[in-house]
């Protein structure tokens, strides 16, 4: 089965009636939070404890510490607050937190069960390793509210909620309370307060019982529901792989998402643990499908048709651009055919200077043949009388399939994407080899950087057209090709999708005024940078080196001509010593 990560549970309550489970450890039997089996119904969450993970607050002493602490660290590296602390995805939170003001470590359970269930042991441990205050300790205030009628739960359950407001956190209230209980009163205003992030489950509340089938029904429902509001956000980001796989109904097992305490792969048997196996297919394709049109949402707008339809376009669109993407890459960076079409161009630029050898004439035949082209083309190529003969065979570039011009400007970015993501790979690899061989930083063979002749040897690795190529005859590469890319319409040709590889590396935007020039820059769209960035984290991006001022950027050193660059092909030359 495919590699998640359990969706965790972060329970507030001092009394979880309901939710315990017997624990027999050296012959005495202990009473704790845990996932127990249930009565069968269309509902039931099979293989819980494979899906969830639990963690245990019991009062507003430790809800309190819990928080504190999970700031601090939070401020210094979210990251690791994500695998030192506990960031939960279900925060399940009762109102009343004095029928029993025992904290965990209190209730005569052994060490082992405590580091186990609590967050708090572990959350001091990432503290003291990055030398950390913990935070102070004092008791919670008397309120006057008689035992087990208090609302600091409330309080409680809130403060961390909004803490991890920009993470998939979902709340479950799990009081009996009816809504009238605290209607009049301040804990109302919280609840107010709260209306955005905790939403129907404050609505909802006024349990008379509690099991863990019913609380975590509700609690993915409203998990998902977050995972939606937080992409309008912009708050966390998708696999785009794995959005396109679940709304077009393919197998996919685990969803990646990422927020700013790193990436979680939640098992999709979890994340619709409300619905049966056998009826789970359309829930999620409809869910993927709604994400999708919020990704999209910003680029809809000059899409033909309507409503569902139109999204359904521009998805299919999307699907076009990253399958070219795809085949451009296999075709540039793992494909022999690359280097034949480059040495095919170099023999035939030497030929029609008359400087080829009878063994290098012979090669130059087997290699127009290889690619298509006739006799008589070849012939009238190495005489300069055939300009316009094209390539017809093997031929791997932009131009060749036939998708929209909006596909193909996706697959441009997308490639672009790619491209930068292995040129960081590789000046990254190239850093550790030279810290460990001592290598002369003279020798550094790629700065990070792209240039427009990288994009382009990625966008026609095997070109139909021209015969000889700009980089073998000294030619303008973007007169070249980059009028290819001028010429990107929509459909119906009533919207301009030109792009200029130059304008996306420098990091301008679509529109956007050119410093010292009369001229708008042809960049990204703001949604195209959204959809970019999602796409970007199947290959390791978007690191911290791409952004600049909060934009992100293809392109590290803006202004940097393509002369003084290293192609970033020669990422996998260095990542195969590293291999070694």
């Amino acid at each position: 089965m495919t590699a998640y990560d359990k969706i965790q549970i972060l329970l507030i309550d001092d009394e979880p009636k309901g939710l315990e489970k017997q624990l027999l450890l050296g012959g005495e039997e202990f009473r704790v939070p845990g996932f127990i089996p249930e009565a069968g119904t269309r509902a039931t969450i099979q293989n819980v404890g494979d899906l969830f993970d639990l963690r245990w607050l019991a009062t507003a002493e430790e809800a309190r510490e819990f928080r504190d602490s999970s700031r601090l660290l939070m401020a210094h590296d979210p990251g690791k607050l994500a695998t030192g602390g506990w960031v939960p995805e279900l925060l399940c939170f009762d109102y009343a937190l004095t029928g029993n003001e025992q904290q965990i470590e209190e209730r005569g359970l052994p060490d082992t069960v405590i580091d186990q269930l609590s967050p708090l042991p572990s959350l001091r441990r990432a503290l003291l390793a990055r030398g950390l205050p913990e935070p102070a300790r004092s008791k919670v205030p008397l309120t006057g509210a008689a035992g087990g009628h208090d609302n600091l739960g409330l309080y409680c359950g809130g403060l961390i909620l909004t803490l991890f407001a920009d993470h998939p956190c979902a709340p479950v209230a799990l009081t009996r309370k009816s809504p009238e209980r605290t209607a009049g009163e301040e804990a109302g205003v919280f609840e107010w307060l709260l209306e955005h992030d905790a939403g129907e489950t404050i609505r909802a509340k006024g349990r008379p019982g509690l099991s863990w089938n019913a609380l975590l029904v509700e609690g993915v429902r409203t998990l998902r529901l977050r995972l939606q509001r937080l992409l309008v956000g912009r708050l966390v980001e998708i696999r785009l792989d794995d959005l396109l796989a679940l709304a077009t109904g393919e197998s996919c097992e685990v969803i990646e998402v990422r927020s700013r305490f790193g990436k979680r792969r939640y098992p999709i048997a979890g994340l619709f643990a409300d619905f049966p196996a056998q009826e789970r297919d359309e829930e999620v394709r409809t869910w993927a499908d709604q994400c999708l049109r919020i990704v999209l949402e910003p680029l809809l707008a000059g899409q033909e048709g309507e409503g569902k339809g139109r999204t359904i376009a521009a998805v299919g669109e999307l699907r076009d651009g990253i399958r070219l993407a795809n085949l451009l890459w296999e075709s540039y960076d793992g494909s022999h055919l690359y280097e034949r079409r480059a040495r095919f161009s170099s023999l035939l630029a030497r030929g029609q200077e008359g400087s080829l050898a009878a063994a290098e004439k012979e090669e130059l035949a087997q290699l127009g043949d290889l690619f298509g082209l006739s006799a008589e083309d070849l012939a009238g190529a190495l005489k300069k009388s055939r300009p316009n003969a094209k390539c017809t065979k093997n031929v791997h570039d932009l131009r060749v399939l036939s998708v929209s011009d909006r596909s193909r400007r996706w697959a441009t970015l997308m490639v672009m994407v790619r491209l930068a993501a292995q040129a960081e790979r590789a000046r990254r690899l190239w850093g550790r080899l030279s810290q460990v061989h001592g290598l002369s930083e003279h020798f550094d063979p790629v700065t990070g950087s792209l240039s427009k002749e990288d994009v382009f040897l990625a966008l026609f690795p095997v070109p139909s057209s021209p015969l000889v190529t700009p980089f073998e005859s000294e030619g303008n590469v973007q007169t070249a090709w980059g009028n290819v890319l001028r010429r990107f319409k929509s459909s119906n040709g009533s919207e301009d999708l030109w792009l200029d590889v130059g304008d996306v590396l420098v990091g301008y935007d679509w529109g956007q005024p050119v410093p010292g020039s009369s001229r708008t820059a042809h960049g990204l769209h703001p949604g195209e940078r959204f959809v970019l960035r999602m796409y970007s984290h199947q290959f390791g991006g978007p690191v911290e080196e791409w952004t600049q001022g909060g934009e992100w950027l293809l392109d590290r050193s803006p202004g940097v001509e393509s002369s003084d660059i290293a192609p970033a092909r020669a990422a996998v030359a260095v990542g195969e010593v590293a291999d070694e």
